[in-house]
């Protein structure tokens, strides 16, 4: 009868909203984690510390030695690791999907992969052993998703 048609058309009409509605959430989600990597990507490039030390990381005139610790170079790593650390975790917590970080590859990289960064990551790792008795690694995410970047994008050379 004509009043079953209506109602089939009906609950037609209403799917189809809900469907629309749910895409159009998705998408919703899906701009703001992108709006989300951008902020903490442009926080990196417009903090000067965080400018600084990483453009002396990325022309290799960063050096980690002796009288590293406890200097102004190492609070403006720590605040650049500590960005990355944080864009890392939220990847690791499915915030962002690995082609998310495609925007951030190339400098995360230039960090990541960096001898004397390396070298002061493993003198911090025996400081919060031998100071402190913590087994985990400071930085663990970023290291973690280093790995990941590097073997999604780049290969050594």
């Amino acid at each position: 009868n004509i009043g079953h048609i209506l109602q089939f058309f009906g609950f037609m009409v209403a799917a189809a909203g809900l469907l629309m509605v749910v895409r159009q959430m998705t998408f919703a989600a899906r701009q703001r984690q992108i709006e989300a990597i951008a902020d903490l990507y442009r926080r990196c490039f417009t903090d000067a510390d965080v400018l600084d030390i990483y453009y002396e990381i990325e022309y290799d005139t960063f050096e980690y030695d002796a009288n590293f610790p406890r200097s102004d170079k190492e609070k403006k790593l720590d605040k650049l690791l500590f960005l990355y650390n944080n864009i890392a975790k939220l990847y690791l917590l499915n915030n962002y999907r690995l082609e998310d970080l495609e925007i951030i590859a190339y400098n995360y990289l230039v960090v990541f992969q960096n001898e004397n960064v390396k070298g002061y990551l493993n003198w911090l790792d025996g400081q919060w052993l031998e100071q402190r008795g913590i087994q985990a690694k400071p930085f663990d995410a970023f290291r973690t998703v280093g790995k990941i970047i590097e073997e999604r994008w780049y290969q050594r050379v």
